[in-house]
């Protein structure tokens, strides 16, 4: 797809290049190491949530710094190990060493 959003009626406008749902799953997986799925972008997009989009009219494109900043922002804190992770309260032990 990479079209153009082009704003002749706005005088000097940067022309920025949209990717198609297709292309934007695959830019998500390569660049940003957050998979998605084209299918999924199309229904968090119907749901109101994901990655913010544009809308030319009844194509939809993706911008990919907007992507980048996107998939930036989901990411939650990696930890290297379960034991890592907080107990909650109430919850039993699961090894025979440690006692509940």
């Amino acid at each position: 797809m990479q079209e153009l959003l082009q704003g002749s009626l706005l005088g000097d406008v940067e022309l920025v290049p949209l990717l198609s749902e297709r292309e934007a799953a695959q830019f998500l997986a390569e660049q940003c190491h957050f998979p998605r799925a084209p299918k999924t972008l199309r229904k968090d997009r119907s749901q109101g949530r994901g990655a913010p989009f544009c809308r030319v009219g009844s194509r939809v494109g993706y911008r990919p710094e907007t992507l980048r900043q996107w998939a930036a922002s989901q990411r939650t804190t990696e930890i290297a190990c379960a034991s890592e992770l907080p107990r909650h309260a109430g919850a039993r032990a699961t090894s025979p060493n440690i006692a509940a």
